[in-house]
């Protein structure tokens, strides 16, 4: 499992950088009106990036390759990480400077932020993430811990139970929830001291990042249980009755799209749109 995992995780990161390089020469999205001066918020959000990628990797080197739970929890603390570094940003952008200023009212909501396909795409996968979760987790052995699950015959197989979905799914509410907070801050702070255009297009690149890293705070440890589950029932006879067998095909079918779809999370972190939808 761990060697599998490790190969998942090695694919996964060319993915990322691959699709950083479409975003990078077929954007698909239209031009926002131009940010007068760099962005100052971006320096604590490669920071973040760099501070998760970090801990990440400790998280994977700390742990054993036969528990095999360190790279389930890789991404959630990587995530975590470019949330710190995103909120970090927004407290400390500059307000408008001068004696005289002019106020305002403008109802800002979360969704004229957000990008939408990027956004629905994180809501689904954060159901089915729970969704496949709570079944593996109650399908797996009682007297195995929750890493192993009886096929007929009482042959044991590798199973992404509790063991692996507990702290899994822990560290995915505790990122979710300072996911919110971070969008919340994103949308509700103060104008910055651009124009009220360019500020909604600033206010546009951060939502990006904060959603694409909750991509892939879900995604991935929803990839690593799909296949690790599939692997489990398609691979061995013992377990290849009818419905076992479904379900390992559409395990599978999951895995991959999760897996397509981290990659493409990953790479809107590295390179948020320069372009956003006005």
């Amino acid at each position: 499992m761990y060697v599998i995992a490790t190969v998942v995780l090695v694919l996964l990161l060319l993915g990322i950088a691959a699709l950083a390089l479409v975003r990078v020469h077929w954007p698909l999205t239209v031009p926002a009106p131009a940010v007068r001066r760099p962005d100052p918020a971006a320096k604590w959000r490669v920071a973040g990036i760099l501070t998760g990628a970090v801990a990440a990797a400790v998280a994977v080197a700390a742990q054993t390759p036969e528990l095999g739970r360190g790279i389930l929890l890789a991404a959630p603390v990587f995530s975590i990480g470019v949330f710190a570094g995103a909120l970090t940003g927004e407290a400390t952008r500059g307000l408008p400077a001068g004696g005289v200023r002019r106020a305002g009212l403008r109802v800002r909501r979360t969704l004229d932020y957000v990008p939408r396909l990027l956004g629905a795409g994180v809501a689904v996968s954060t159901v089915a993430l729970f969704a496949v979760a709570t079944l593996t987790t109650m399908t797996a052995s009682a007297d195995s811990g929750g890493r192993q699950l009886t096929c007929p015959g009482n042959v044991q197989e590798p199973w992404p139970g509790s063991h692996y979905t507990v702290p899994a799914l822990s560290a995915v509410v505790a990122g979710l929830v300072l996911a919110a907070f971070t969008l919340h801050r994103v949308v509700r702070r103060p104008q910055a001291a651009e124009l009220a255009a360019t500020d909604d297009a600033l206010r546009r690149r951060s939502a990006e990042v904060v959603t694409a890293a909750t991509g892939v705070l879900v995604l991935v440890p929803l990839t690593g249980i799909a296949l690790t589950a599939a692997l489990a029932l398609r691979t061995r006879s013992e377990c290849s009755a009818q419905w076992w067998d479904f379900a390992g095909q559409s395990l599978s079918a999951l895995g991959l799209v999760a897996f397509a779809a981290a990659a493409w999370c990953g790479a809107c972190v590295l390179l948020p749109a320069k372009r956003a939808r006005a």
